[in-house]
């Protein structure tokens, strides 16, 4: 829910016309809108309707809705509705909810079920209005008018000749008298002796809508409002309201209109617009309904709205004010309104008992103010205005303008004027931001203390005894003598060391004080201080300003709500409550002669009507909408499987004052005796409820406080647990016969049961550990990365395919592939696929090589993960001669194979170095070297091929085995003196590069 307008005008007040003829400020009305955010199904809503349970019901183009202050449960022809274009709502006699559509008629049977019967010549028919009266149900339709009465319809013929007119609406006289309006004309149902007699006939005028009051009928068409008076047609006197569509009277007799202009109320011969400058979301109204609380709803173009019935009278820019923040109010002898705001100075006459916007004064910078910003304003004995600004004090003569501005010049402070006040000795008292000084017979003086003379005061009071009060931002509250004395209240006094903003004198002698955040304190004759806080019912401790009315009530606006003390205790009031803005403005507070309170806030200006009309006292009605068990409904009276999961229970206050303020109580009757305080929340939770019989009850409180009368119950019971039933307990003897007869056997049987399940277990735990066993030498063996076998596989297997390398080398027999080829791989520039790509890239380059170099691969072939970008290829049972074949493979498969890196579709081409080496080295002495060296050499051939520009292969052969070095000096020597070694025949080098 969206509060469309700023909230703050009385349901009733003259908005726009009155036909006197003045003009009166436009208030803004306490509106709160819906539309499709809020759940409603479709934005043009065509009418709205209160059931007798208390739910609000609405109609639109896309289904029906029923909402209850939390949300809207929406209905379409889905849910066996006859269409989802929704016409009209009304509720019977009986308290039946009927439902009109464009293609016929239903009635609510029951939560969330609908009956739509046939209901003859009414099947498919377009329905335009339904009026329930005396038991039966009138439909006025495309296909006549229509009663229905205990579930049989009748067509009523109501105009000479065969065909009946299109019927657009219906009411009734407390005579039986039936109002019949169709789009020729009015008719009329129950005078005289004729079943109807036509009583208005206007050419080409549709009767939309009608209303009875009294001894009048309201009749609303394309043409304006007419009224049936005394026997005859009494034409518009407003030519303003015109296309009325819609007519609704309220309990006190008014009548409220829905056009295409907005809404109008009628009142005697006082007439009311309402529009969208008033707050309204749209001015193309189709329904109104008044519900039990006193609440307008509004069906029009863009969703639904209600008016909240209110005390306060709120004015904004769209009123008439010059600013929507009212920095100070004052009243002169002539009862004229003064407004201090952000925008200058207003002045607003009193005529015939309301404000006149026509009669008003402005004074801003194009009237010579300096500063536009108000502060302060007092009125001097000769009739003149002063006005505080922050470019000094300003003096306001009638008819001729800024007659003098007091400055620094001329004895100030400083120019930044804040309080003002004329005392009843004609002296002028002014306070700057600089400290506060006294005018005098046109000269500016010192105040008579140094506290004073420094303070700067945010207000200044007068109380009946003459003493000047003095709330300042630094020096606490000081109270001033007229015989010169002072005395000054501070945080050690029990007052507080904050900024004060506001002082008001009461009639006993005491004032009141609000301050920046400590709350709100009463210091009493004596001197004595009392403090009162949020702990005591105040809506915020900071306090912007205080007033004490002329009951003696204190009134308190704050940053979160004006609050009114009464003596005993707090009364707070909100936005629902008719606020314009939770925070009021610092001093703004006055009460005129003729008694009207006024409130500045932060957006705009209120007037408080004691006499505003609303039914607060209304209570609310509360239902259990569902009970739920494991999530699936359950009947009343329904008898519950014993543990069978959470019972939830939902339940709604139906008051529509302010939904976000209803709270409920509860209670398990003849379980729970005390009521269960729920907040807020609409539903709670059983679980694992005993058996038994059960009454869950719940109650509903309003905004003010006021409980639903009735108590709103579901009984269910609850199945006992088996264990506590007779046939469980006789069950349980037999067995315990049964049991000592068979204890001897099933105890020697249960423990040869227990050991073959002890000897499953250790089998079972066995195969499990072997299992695990095998996973974790399988992972101790593997890169977690690539999948690929890491070094400890190599080293745990490599023993025996040297031995066997090595038999094959013993005797004189030669074998055909007895060599083992090692080949170090190492991926080209990978670092800088790291640092470009980031590690994941990287990662990802890995595996792909992995699993492109392992294709190039026989099955009987290791590729292991030696560590970072290098890769070791062990081929065994491999003629030394292949080694070129197979190192040319693996270069070309990696260079021709792009990789896209990421989600950028960045691609790479990764190419590799390729070192190789074969075992054993020298085939003469083939013990020379083992089969770690052999390694090393493939690592030397892998830096060889990186110096040849990479991208390549480079192959260590064997040539003449040296005589005297053993196996590591000579590695050590192919690595510092490789030139020397290949010159000498020991070494050749093959390679890819040319």
């Amino acid at each position: 829910m969206r509060v469309f307008a700023v909230p703050g005008g009385v349901l009733f007040i003259l908005l726009f016309l009155v036909l006197s003829g003045r003009a009166a400020w436009a208030v803004q009305l306490n509106v709160e809108h819906y539309d499709t955010r809020d759940g409603i199904p479709q934005v043009q809503v065509l009418t709205v309707h209160q059931c007798d349970e208390g739910y609000i019901w609405l109609g639109t183009f896309g289904g029906l809705s029923r909402f209850n202050g939390r949300g809207f449960r929406h209905f379409s022809a889905r849910d066996g509705l006859r269409s989802n274009y929704i016409t009209a709502l009304e509720t019977d006699s009986t308290g039946h909810l009927w439902i009109a559509t464009s293609s016929g008629l239903c009635r609510v049977a029951g939560r969330d079920r609908f009956e739509c019967q046939d209901h003859g010549e009414l099947h498919g028919i377009h329905i335009h209005d339904l009026h329930a009266v005396d038991g039966a149900l009138w439909v006025a339709s495309d296909g006549g008018l229509f009663r229905v009465e205990d579930d049989s319809i009748q067509a009523v013929e109501f105009a000479a000749g065969s065909g009946q007119p299109r019927v657009l609406s219906v009411a009734s006289a407390d005579d039986d008298v039936i109002w019949v309006g169709t789009d020729t004309g009015l008719f009329v149902l129950g005078e005289g002796d004729s079943t109807g007699s036509r009583v208005v006939e206007v050419p080409e005028m549709q009767v939309a809508a009608l209303a009875v009051v009294e001894n009048r009928v309201w009749i609303g068409s394309g043409r304006g409002l007419y009224r049936w008076e005394d026997g005859g047609l009494v034409e518009p006197e407003d030519p303003l309201l015109v296309d009325v569509g819609h007519l609704r009277v309220d309990d006190d007799g008014r009548i409220w209109a829905s056009t295409a202009t907005g809404l109008v109320r009628v009142e005697g011969s006082r007439v009311d617009h309402l529009g969208v400058n008033n707050g309204l979301a749209s001015e193309i109204l189709h329904q109104t309904f008044i519900d039990r609380e006193g609440i307008v709803w509004m069906a029009h173009d863009s969703g639904l709205s209600k008016l909240l019935p209110s005390k306060f009278v709120g004015y904004n820019i769209g009123s008439g004010l010059l600013s929507a923040f009212v920095r100070s109010l004052a009243e002169d002898d002539m009862g004229r309104l003064w407004l201090g705001t952000r925008n200058g100075a207003q002045v607003v006459s009193l005529i015939d008992g309301e404000r006149r916007l026509e009669s008003d004064v402005k004074i801003t910078a194009a009237e010579g103010l300096a500063d536009e910003r108000v502060y302060s304003i007092t009125f001097t004995g000769d009739g003149d205005a002063l006005l505080a600004t922050s470019q000094g004090v300003v003096q306001w003569r009638e008819g001729e303008g800024v007659a003098n501005v007091l400055v620094e010049e001329d004895g100030l402070p400083s120019n930044r004027a804040r309080a003002l006040l004329h005392d009843s000795r004609g002296r002028t008292w002014v306070s700057t931001d600089l400290g506060t000084v006294l005018v005098d017979n046109g000269a500016v003086h010192a105040a008579p203390t140094p506290d004073l003379a420094a303070a700067y005061a945010m207000r200044i009071r007068e109380d009946e005894a003459g003493r000047i009060w003095f709330a300042t931002l630094q020096h606490g509250l000081v109270m001033l003598k007229e015989n010169g004395s002072h005395r000054q209240w501070r945080g050690a006094d029990g007052l507080t060391d904050e900024m004060l903003w506001d002082v008001v004198p009461s009639g006993s002698g005491s004032v009141w004080v609000g301050s920046n955040g400590d709350g709100l304190f009463h210091v009493d004759v004596d001197g004595s201080i009392t403090n009162y806080t949020v702990e005591d019912g105040l809506t915020d401790d900071f306090v912007w300003q205080v007033l004490v009315d002329n009951d003696g009530r204190v009134w308190a606006y704050t940053n979160r709500g004006l609050s009114r003390f009464d003596g005993s205790g707090f009364e707070s009031f909100g936005e629902s409550d008719g606020l314009l803005h939770l925070e009021g403005a610092a001093t703004a507070a006055l009460q005129a002669s003729d008694g009207g309170l006024w409130f500045g806030s932060a957006d705009g200006l209120m007037r408080y009507e004691p006499d505003g009309r609303g039914r607060g006292e209304v209570p609310p009605r509360v239902v259990i909408e569902e009970v739920t068990l494991g999530g699936q409904p359950i009947k009343h009276s329904e008898r519950l499987p014993h543990a069978s999961g959470s019972l939830q229970i939902r339940f709604a206050g139906l008051s529509f004052l302010d939904e976000e303020a209803v709270t409920y109580r509860y209670r398990l009757s003849d379980v729970e005796k005390e009521w269960t305080e729920g907040g807020n929340s609409g539903s709670v939770t059983y679980a694992s409820l005993g058996g038994g019989d059960y009454i869950f009850e719940v109650q509903a409180r309003n905004h003010h406080g006021i409980w639903s009368r009735e108590v709103a119950s579901f009984p269910f019971s609850v199945q006992p647990p088996f264990w506590a039933t007779w046939w469980f307990w006789t069950a349980v003897f037999l067995a315990l016969g049964l049991l000592a007869h068979t204890t001897l056997h099933l105890r020697e049987r249960a423990n040869r049961i227990r050991q073959l399940e002890l000897e499953r277990i250790v089998d079972r735990r066995t195969a499990e550990l072997s299992e695990a066993n095998r996973r974790l030498e399988h992972a101790s063996r593997t890169d977690p990365l690539t999948g690929l076998p890491n070094r400890r596989y190599l080293f745990d297997r490599i023993d025996h395919d040297v031995a066997e390398t090595r038999r094959r080398y013993a005797g004189n027999q030669v074998e055909e592939n007895r060599d083992m080829i090692f080949m170090m791989i190492d991926i080209d520039h990978f670092k800088s696929i790291n640092d470009r790509y980031g590690h994941d890239a990287g990662d990802k380059v890995l595996c792909a090589l992995a699993r492109l170099l392992a294709s190039e691969l026989r099955a009987s072939d290791d590729l292991i993960r030696w560590g970072g970008e290098e890769f070791l290829v062990m081929a065994r049972n491999a003629e030394a001669s292949l080694a070129r074949n197979l190192a040319d493979r693996i270069v070309n498969a990696t260079r021709g194979h792009e990789l896209k890196l990421n989600e950028k579709e960045e691609v790479l081409v990764p190419t590799c170095s390729v070192g190789i080496a074969t075992f054993p080295f020298f085939h003469e002495r083939p013990a020379l070297l083992d089969w770690e060296q052999a390694i090393q050499l493939a690592d030397i051939a892998v830096y060889m091929a990186k110096n040849k520009g990479r991208n390549g292969w480079v192959w260590l052969r064997a040539g003449s085995p040296p005589a005297d070095d053993d196996g590591g000096t000579f590695v050590e020597r192919t690595r510092e003196e490789r030139a020397s070694l290949i010159e000498s025949g020991h070494v050749f080098v093959d390679s890819s590069f040319k």
